[in-house]
């Protein structure tokens, strides 16, 4: 007992130290790049006024509503400039700092929390993520919240753990469907490791109000999926090959560079806790409950590697940002792996892993300079002239730069719908005006130019 008010007594400073760093590294260069395509999406999917209109956007799209709402309040609060509202998932992201130290501390011991902290501040794929105008991070989060309602709902089933559990699933449901991972992973662990009727009954409950809570949005995503054509095409742009090349490049995402290092802290999480002697503080932990907890870790990194690899022939399911759902496992196992070596050990691969993390980058990229261009263009545009984006998947972030920088007020365009704001909008997408108007285009691409002094043309093809 002594041992562990120890152990204790140095948490609190070293994880506000932790939730410092992770901050500063997130907030660091914030705005130093522009927003690319996939952030573009984000603001395109989060227009119109009401909760109604958020919906029914994202019936045509593959994800619930719940960021696009998320996106619009925040965008009312906070404003619109990248600045703003890349901040929502800088606080999400520092929050499951936060919390995947609780649930390190709650699946196997306070030491193991502060590690998969330290582990989960220092992934460049998170901080990088961190850094968009995406709902990747909140993911995290909802994944994080949903195992820690778990993990205390099997020591103590009242005190709300089962209403979290619940409520946790549902949002996340709604808020990405690749949260069912994490979900599959542990009703597995139950198999596994879950004893008693009573127990069962209560479980299987819990589970059963999530999905009740799903079934009206159930049938949306049976049309998202069903009216989605899939072929070669398709799956080439929006998804990934399995070979060689993307195997390493997702390795290294998910992992770092160089690969070996968190791969064999990984390894070491999982594996040790199965062993009756260790040299570490895992020793101190019992058996049973060491087991469990690498479990439900290894199954969370296990189960969305499976099935999306099974899936990646049909749909295009294989992406970095799918992937990345098990980095919360991943800093979980690396934060294991610390207690299985002696102090002096464990504090030698600390000090390795801080050094390496923040010396070294594996998922920084940089984003086409749609701000830069909408920037030099704006000045020269005169009123009255339209702006044509003829640039594919990039309409959308070029779209929201250009309408930063042209004489627009760009609160009332977002409120718009895209054909609620036909004749308001100064930036045309010419790919959402295919899409929406198919054998049309040109007949309407000519009333929204005629009787034009002039035009500008973006480009990229």
């Amino acid at each position: 007992m002594q041992k562990h008010s120890r152990t204790t007594s140095w948490t609190f400073p070293v994880m506000v130290a932790l939730l410092l760093l992770a901050a500063v590294l997130r907030i660091h260069d914030l705005n130093a790049q522009g927003m690319w395509g996939d952030e573009g999406w984000s603001i395109w999917l989060a227009r119109g006024d009401t909760v109604r209109d958020l919906t029914m956007t994202m019936v045509h799209d593959h994800h619930g509503p719940v960021y696009s709402v998320m996106l619009r309040a925040w965008d009312l609060a906070a404003g619109n400039t990248v600045l703003a509202l890349r901040y929502i998932t800088v606080l999400f992201s520092i929050a499951s700092i936060a919390l995947i130290y609780r649930l390190g501390r709650a699946m196997l011991h306070p030491a193991a929390g502060v590690g998969a902290a330290l582990a989960f501040t220092l992934m460049d794929k998170h901080v990088v993520l961190t850094q968009e105008v995406r709902d990747y991070p909140i993911i995290f989060f909802t994944m994080i919240v949903i195992a820690l309602f778990y993990v205390r709902w099997r020591r103590d089933p009242g005190h709300g753990n089962g209403f979290g559990f619940v409520l946790a699933t549902v949002f996340g449901l709604y808020l990405h469907y690749y949260c069912i991972m994490l979900n599959i992973a542990i009703l597995l662990h139950a198999l596994l490791t879950l004893r008693g009727r009573t127990r069962w009954k209560h479980f299987l409950a819990l589970n059963a109000l999530s999905a009740l809570a799903f079934l009206p949005w159930l049938p949306i995503v049976v049309h998202q999926f069903v009216n989605t054509p899939v072929d070669s095409e398709v799956l080439n742009i929006h998804g990934m090959p399995l070979n060689r090349h993307t195997i390493d490049y997702l390795s290294t995402e998910s992992l770092g560079k160089p690969i070996a290092l968190y791969g064999l802290l990984v390894l070491a999480g999982l594996i040790a806790p199965f062993f009756y002697r260790l040299p570490g503080e895992m020793a101190c932990v019992r058996r049973p409950r060491r087991i469990a907890a690498a479990l439900l870790a290894g199954l969370w990194l296990g189960v969305p590697l499976l099935i999306t690899v099974g899936l990646h022939s049909r749909y295009p399911l294989l992406t970095d940002r799918n992937i990345s759902v098990i980095m919360p496992a991943i800093a979980l196992l690396v934060g294991f792996s610390f207690l299985v070596f002696e102090r002096y050990g464990a504090l030698f691969l600390v000090a390795l892993v801080l050094t390496n993390n923040l010396l070294t980058t594996s998922s920084y990229f940089d984003k086409p300079p749609w701000r830069e261009m909408a920037s030099d263009v704006a000045p020269y545009v005169l009123d009255g002239e339209p702006v044509l984006l003829d640039v594919e998947g990039e309409h959308a972030t070029a779209w929201y730069h250009f309408s930063l920088e042209l004489p627009v007020d760009i609160d009332q365009i977002v409120n718009l719908l895209p054909e609620e704001a036909e004749g308001t909008d100064v930036a045309i997408s010419l790919y959402d005006l295919r899409k929406r108007y198919r054998g049309e285009f040109i007949p309407r691409m000519q009333n929204l130019v005629s009787e034009r002094s002039g035009l500008w043309l973006a480009y990229w093809g």
